[in-house]
């Protein structure tokens, strides 16, 4: 049986005009190398001289790096000044180069309110269905900015062959907006690098971890006050927080961390885990969170976890006393949730350790989430697809 070919939009794929862009959809491209053939389309908006506003249609160059990876580059302005025009446009763009090549049996946008709105519009064009990720973070602050584009967004998000929410408060609060859906939806969590699980044992201190050029992101301020408040109910208690930056982003980090947190430097990945397995809890209160993939590795090497509430990993863990929802703008919430990670350890990891035990966190593995994106991608294919010879003679009307 042939392997289906999947064509991946994406504007989180590392490619030579991003390298530090996050590994989610690459971890997710190599996972199910074996059951799909792959081509992913790494999208990376240039913002165009000011003078050159508006126009009608953005620069779209394509760039062949390696067999299975093109990187896109297009002409658009920051703050989503024309944002549907031009992200259709660069859809018709996609199409074009798509439909010159082998056809696609479906075509995945990792957003929906970016690349959806450039993938719906190239499936179009080429007659295959599509399918979406949708991205919390991202996703929720574009729909909530941009009520105009609701009612396009709608369609697209209803449109999409099958779903693929990172977590489950990504879809609720999608649904909020734009309504329930009917078709198919399959909640995918994203890879962990370390896809091993560690039995808790007692730890020491509570840590955090992310790269500190994010510090404002990830809360800090409030959570070294919160680290403060703690404290003076348990002066023993420790916080470190993992993480590199350069000098003037560790100058700003210092101010912020006061006596109340410690910094433990940048370490490589192993070694990391290792250390969030030596803790007591893991905390991190963000202001805004897609997933959080260290809140998973986290649980994976032993360790409770507090999280900001409606964010991350939310809707995965209801009702586990491991995984601690807080409300991030709440200092004295956050200081509450820290004593509960520190007070309770033994109460807390006894009862992540019976989670493992019961498989709680298989779903969060490499066979699972490669056997769900894979088993969804196949159950959304039309019966039968069109030949290349039918797609290379389509006429691609763009008006």
């Amino acid at each position: 049986m042939a392997k289906p070919f999947l064509i991946h939009v994406s504007a989180d794929f590392p490619d030579k005009s991003g390298q530090q862009k996050t590994p989610v959809i690459a971890r997710l491209v190599a996972a199910v190398s074996r059951d799909l053939d792959q081509q992913i389309y790494s999208l990376n908006r240039v913002t165009p001289p000011l003078a050159s506003w508006p126009w009608p249609k953005p620069e779209v160059r394509f760039r062949d790096e390696r067999e299975d990876l093109c990187s896109v580059l297009y002409s658009a302005p920051p703050r989503g000044i024309h944002h549907l025009r031009l992200l259709r446009a660069l859809g018709e763009s996609l199409a074009e180069r798509i439909g010159a090549g082998n056809p696609p049996d479906l075509i995945i946008g990792h957003k929906l309110t970016v690349e959806g709105i450039a993938v719906a519009r190239a499936a179009q064009l080429l007659d295959v269905p599509y399918a979406l990720s949708i991205q919390g973070n991202t996703d929720a602050k574009i729909l909530s900015a941009r009520p105009d584009l609701r009612e396009e967004f709608a369609r697209i998000f209803h449109d999409a062959a099958v779903v693929f929410p990172f977590a489950p408060w990504a879809l609720a609060r999608t649904e909020a907006i734009l309504g329930q859906r009917s078709g198919p939806t399959v909640l995918l969590p994203c890879l962990t690098e370390h896809d091993i699980v560690i039995v808790p044992e007692p730890g020491s201190e509570l840590v955090s971890a992310f790269h500190l050029h994010n510090y404002r992101l990830k809360n800090l301020p409030r959570l070294a006050s919160a680290v403060s408040l703690a404290r003076q109910a348990e002066p023993p208690l420790q916080f470190t927080l993992y993480g590199g930056g350069d000098e003037p982003t560790l100058a700003q980090v210092r101010r912020h961390c006061g006596q109340a947190i410690g910094l433990g430097g940048h370490l490589p990945g192993t070694e990391l885990f290792q250390r969030i397995h030596a803790a007591r809890g893991f905390a991190m209160p963000s202001l805004r969170e897609s997933f959080g993939l260290v809140f998973i590795e986290a649980l994976m090497a032993g360790t409770p976890i507090l999280y900001p509430r409606g964010a991350a990993v939310d809707g995965w863990f209801a009702g586990c006393s491991f995984a601690l929802p807080v409300d991030a703008r709440d200092t004295a919430a956050i200081a509450a949730g820290l004593l509960t990670l520190y007070r309770d350890e033994e109460r807390l990891k006894a009862d992540l350790a019976a989670f493992q035990a019961a498989g709680g966190l298989a779903p969060f593995g490499l066979a699972a989430v490669r056997d769900a994106f894979a088993g969804a991608i196949r159950s959304a294919l039309p019966a039968a697809r069109p030949s290349h010879d039918e797609i290379a003679g389509l006429r691609i009307d763009l008006n």
